[in-house]
């Protein structure tokens, strides 16, 4: 993930979570939930912490859903 802080983060929860079987939609909201818990955002004049981890949690999911779809048969 890259953005809500000030460098890359890898998120090997969130990657467990969808790893070694075909995800559904429970296992996108667990690994974007596993993401935001894993992050900690910065605040700046920008936008807040708080509004960062929402957004997290929200683009994780919708990234993840679009590349379920796209890996679709």
């Amino acid at each position: 993930m890259f953005g809500p802080g000030d460098h890359a983060i890898a998120l090997p929860g969130a990657a467990a979570i969808l790893r070694d079987h075909a995800p559904g939609a429970h296992d996108i909201r667990r690994a974007a939930q596993a993401a935001r818990a894993a992050i900690v955002p910065c605040s700046d004049h920008h936008a807040s912490a708080e509004y960062r981890g929402e957004l997290i949690a929200a683009l994780t999911t919708r990234a993840l859903a679009q590349a379920m779809q796209e890996s679709a048969p």
